[in-house]
């Protein structure tokens, strides 16, 4: 609230004044003599500049953080930020320091060791480059700024190369179901106290177990000396997340994080969703990405969606008012009570293409039969447009 009330025009003016420059990130418009951070062909604002150079400070699986209260303001963007809200300076270190300040451990409890504080919990997982990414980035002509060393961030163009069929990337993104409807109406005991353990409790899985779920299903050749991560943690707390990752991987990480997410909470009435967004090359903007996987989300996963019932062995087309508590991937959304026999029918037909027992064109023949499965529901619902549930009312 102060650093509104004491820079009203910064904050609350529009930031767009027009032109041909713009921010590769957040494309926001550059204003004119605006300075920018140049990278290969493209302009970076200074802030989102600044939060590349936090990404490489806390990529770490070993992490510090020192808050200490400074009169000098930091100089970097993403800390200047920080420090003007709360007046401190943070700094992150991958070994414990004596500096003066407050020191925590971030996703460590054993804090005591490094004496320091405290500890935090950050959603933090990041790929790191491994030799063969640095060979693979030589072989296939892929341009740095500078020369890659073991234990960079991969980027987007290595990251592909674990695709698995094709090098592509993807978008998963996931949000609790009716949340905000459990925080105001749904709690038997609506005060403080239970509102804020509730709140710990749902933070706790997302900026915690959470790095442990994505390391389980994205760690590579475990063991190997190409041992390496797959999958990248963008955001994650409340009760959301954002992860980009090797495409296959993310169906494979939606369903692990659901079933840990409801083993948590231990209540089928608490559910979340997943939207699934691919990026069919690495140069793919990753914000066109993220809307197709929030469109995934929110108009599919989370809205109305048909299911097809077999009651009695006599198939059916149902149209249910089933909404949320699903997965929607490749433009389909799917109930997480069927997702398993999607699986088990992608399973068997990875099988069958690797072992050569089918032909590539049964993918494409599967693909119109549900063409035509499709186009006779839509079909159904002209024709019976009072079914509810396979019911005539």
């Amino acid at each position: 609230a102060q650093v509104a009330q004491d820079n009203w025009q910064s904050v609350f003016s529009p930031m767009n004044d027009g032109g041909d420059r713009y921010c590769a990130v957040c494309h926001r418009g550059l204003r004119a003599g605006e300075t920018a951070v140049a990278r290969d062909d493209d302009e970076f604002c200074h802030l989102c500049a600044s939060f590349s150079e936090l990404a490489n400070e806390i990529r770490h699986d070993e992490l510090w953080l020192v808050l200490k209260r400074e009169t000098a303001v930091p100089s970097q963007e993403w800390a200047r930020l920080l420090y003007q809200i709360g007046g401190y300076a943070y700094r992150f270190t991958d070994k414990p320091t004596s500096t003066a300040g407050k020191l925590y451990r971030l996703n460590n409890t054993d804090f005591l060791s490094g004496q320091a504080h405290g500890f935090r919990l950050l959603a933090n997982v990041t790929p790191t480059m491994t030799q063969k990414d640095i060979a693979y980035a030589n072989n296939n002509d892929i341009h740095y700024e500078h020369p890659p060393k073991a234990g960079d961030i991969r980027d987007f163009d290595v990251l592909a190369r674990d695709g698995e069929g094709e090098d592509w990337l993807g978008v998963l993104r996931m949000d609790g179901d009716n949340l905000g409807k459990l925080f105001s109406q749904w709690l038997p005991a609506r005060n403080m106290l239970t509102t804020s353990a509730l709140s710990s409790s749902l933070e706790q899985f997302f900026s915690g177990h959470l790095n442990r779920i994505v390391r389980d299903v994205a760690i590579l050749d475990k063991g190997d000396v190409d041992e390496r991560l797959a999958a990248y943690i963008i955001y994650a707390g409340g009760d959301d997340l954002f992860v980009v990752g090797a495409w296959h991987l993310l169906p494979q990480l939606a369903q692990a994080i659901h079933e840990q997410f409801r083993a948590y909470t231990n209540n089928d009435h608490l559910t979340i969703s997943a939207g699934i967004g691919l990026m069919p090359r690495s140069k793919y903007p990753l914000y066109l990405a993220a809307k197709d996987a929030d469109k995934a989300l929110n108009d599919q996963a989370k809205g109305e969606r048909w299911e097809l019932f077999i009651p009695d062995k006599q198939s059916q087309v149902i149209r249910t008012t089933t909404v949320k508590n699903a997965v929607s991937f490749l433009g389909t959304a799917v109930g997480w009570q069927t997702w398993p026999q999607v699986v088990e029918l992608q399973t068997k037909l990875v099988a069958l293409q690797k072992n050569k027992q089918a032909a590539r064109s049964l993918i494409q023949l599967l693909q119109n039969v549900h063409a035509l499965f499709d186009d006779g529901r839509k079909q159904y619902e002209e024709d019976h447009p009072d079914a509810i549930d396979g019911k005539q009312k």
